[in-house]
């Protein structure tokens, strides 16, 4: 399996996540946590397919004990209501230019742009394994 991982600014803030990277000055604006309250929502549309669903729901249950914070789930970008987001899912992969009918049904994308952090692959085994990839790389999960 080919596992493309092009991860910028968002690093960082998983790097604080795990209080690896306390010196990067931009590292405060990236914080995913502030006083017990969540700076990341998770957005995860309705369409998603049944494994990606459950994917998210560990994706969010991780989440939610590292950061000792309860991170929303919404379905929509404009329900965002945190300065940071994680995208899942291929409806998002054409914002970022993703070319979807170049990868492997079960290759994965994770990418950053702004504020966002976008998961994806083409089809629910591909953004499955985006999930995991980023728990397991990223989070420690």
């Amino acid at each position: 399996m080919v596992i493309f991982v092009e991860i910028i600014a968002f690093l960082a803030a998983i790097l604080a996540l795990s209080g690896a990277s306390q010196a990067a000055d931009n590292a405060n604006s990236l914080r995913l946590a502030d006083a017990g309250s969540s700076r990341v929502t998770v957005v995860a549309p309705a369409e998603a397919g049944k494994f990606t669903k459950l994917a998210v729901d560990d994706l969010v249950r991780c989440l939610d004990d590292s950061l000792g914070a309860e991170v929303p789930v919404v379905e929509t970008i404009s329900a965002v209501r945190t300065p940071l987001s994680i995208l899942i899912g291929e409806s998002f992969g054409a914002d970022f230019g993703v070319p979807m009918q170049d990868m492997h049904r079960d290759s994965c994308l994770l990418s950053s742009r702004g504020n966002s952090l976008l998961i994806t692959g083409p089809g629910d085994s591909g953004i499955t394994n985006g999930i995991y990839t980023f728990l397991m790389d990223y989070v420690g999960a």
